[in-house]
């Protein structure tokens, strides 16, 4: 049997005309951009790093003067370049390695999707680096869904391990278990 792989999970269905998923379209895409969008003025963000911009379909709907992204799936890079090349506003790297730190990194509906155990530790700890302040969207528990969803209570990890940050926000998020998670360094 061959070992579940997220990367490949998400290049597949990118590839073959997917999308990010019902959580990055519709009420739940407003929803977001509100929350983000209502942070942003907040903490006078004025750069963010996005780690895992998919589809490219949620990032649309946020206001910020310059937005860099980076996705595991080439697929979605290509589309998201090609989304938004007429817009100066918007970088998407080529690779994770090209991320200088911003005002903010977010991460939303990532965490939950990254089912290797090394996969999760090494987005938590980049995601970690390339933001003074860091967002995460999801869900903070330890559960199992299908072969691309395992949640994992994130903030003890993130407590214990990120000891220059310190949530400072949680903002309930579209669905019941999904909330936003704000940290400060």
């Amino acid at each position: 049997m061959k070992k579940f792989s997220s990367k490949q999970f998400w290049e597949d269905r990118y590839s073959q005309g997917g999308t990010s998923g019902i959580g990055s379209y519709g009420n739940s895409a407003v929803y977001k951009a509100d929350v983000i969008n209502s942070l942003i003025k907040k903490y006078n963000i004025t750069t963010i790093n996005d780690l895992g911009h998919g589809d490219g379909n949620n990032i649309e709907l946020i206001d910020v003067p310059e937005y860099f992204g980076y996705d595991v799936s080439k697929s979605a890079r290509d589309r998201c370049i090609h989304k938004f090349k007429d817009n100066g506003a918007y970088t998407f790297y080529s690779r994770e390695t090209q991320f200088k730190k911003k005002d903010l990194a977010i991460s939303l509906d990532v965490l939950y999707h990254l089912t290797e155990e090394k996969v999760y530790k090494k987005y938590l700890d980049k995601l970690f680096k390339i933001g003074k302040m860091v967002l995460i969207y999801a869900m903070d528990e330890d559960s199992t869904g299908n072969d691309h969803v395992v949640s994992r209570r994130f903030t003890p990890y993130i407590e214990k391990t990120y000891k220059d940050f310190k949530l400072i926000e949680v903002v309930n998020g579209f669905t019941v278990d999904v909330k936003f998670y704000l940290y400060n360094s």
